[in-house]
Order: C-alpha cells, then structure tokens, then sequence
C-alpha cells in the first residue's frame, strides 16, 4: 500500500504542470510537452513555466476609438450657435425677445 501511495505522489509531482494549467485552454500542450520531454529536467522545467502562463482566450482587451468627426463636444455646438445667434441679433435680423428666448433654450440644454 506504501508503494502506491508513493508512485502515486511521483506521477502527482511529475505532472505537476499539467495539473497547474488544467482550467487554462492551453492544458493539452502542456500535457504532452509534459508527457513527452518532463523526463528530461528541462522539459519539466519548461512545461511548468508554461502552466503559469495567462490564458490568453480569456483576457478581455477594450479599445475605445472615438472618431475625428465625433470630437466635438456638446459645448462646443452651443457656442457656435451663440455665436451665430448674436451675429443675427446685432444685424437686426432678430429683435431682442427672440435673442433672449433662443440664448435660454441653448443654455439650458
């Protein structure tokens, strides 16, 4: 029964990596790079380094672009309307009411 657990804890310790990486999607390269060259130290080695690699299909990466068009702001419209605005109002094209009552309702957007 000691043999077992022995041999046991000599295949725990040499699949080592496997183990480490097995909720990664990589698990399979692992196991055979384990498999097949962990007799070796350095493959062991490598294999092990490997299963604490990140797993790269579950790294989320955003990327915000925004367009030259939408730079503008809000702010920057309602003073190109004023401005516009009071073009109108000192050439008379408006009387001072309207002027008044179209500058409120830009200022309170």
């Amino acid at each position: 029964m000691e043999g077992f657990f022995g041999v046991l804890l000599i295949l725990a310790l040499y699949f080592l990596p496997t183990i480490i990486a097995w909720n990664k999607s990589f698990v399979l390269q692992v196991f055979f790079l384990n498999l097949l060259v962990g007799w070796t130290f350095i493959g062991w080695v490598i294999a092990f380094i490997w299963a604490f690699n990140k797993d790269a299909s579950k790294q989320i990466r955003w990327h915000k672009t925004v367009p030259v068009a939408d730079t503008k702001t809000d702010h920057d419209d309602v003073y190109a309307a004023l401005e516009k605005l009071s073009e109108l109002h000192k050439k008379g094209i408006i009387t001072d009411a309207e002027f008044a009552e179209q500058k409120s309702k830009l200022l309170n957007k």
